[in-house]
């Protein structure tokens, strides 16, 4: 199982919830992540502190970019 997290940071990490490690982390927004939804698929979209909503794949690759 696999829990995302979005950061004051400006990362988004996938966590592995067996023991708790980092699987992968990328830089997302500058400023900060303010919220993130996983869709069905894997894929994530997030909106952060730089006015921007970006779409991501499971593997944390930047799918595309929408102005705030």
């Amino acid at each position: 199982m696999v829990l995302y997290s979005g950061s004051i940071d400006g990362t988004i990490k996938m966590w592995e919830m067996n023991n708790g490690g980092i699987i992968k982390s990328w830089d997302a927004h500058g400023g900060g992540v303010t919220a993130m939804d996983v869709c069905n698929d894997g894929t994530i979209a997030s909106t952060g502190r730089d006015n921007q909503v970006k779409v991501w794949d499971t593997n944390g690759n930047h799918l595309g970019t929408m102005p705030g």
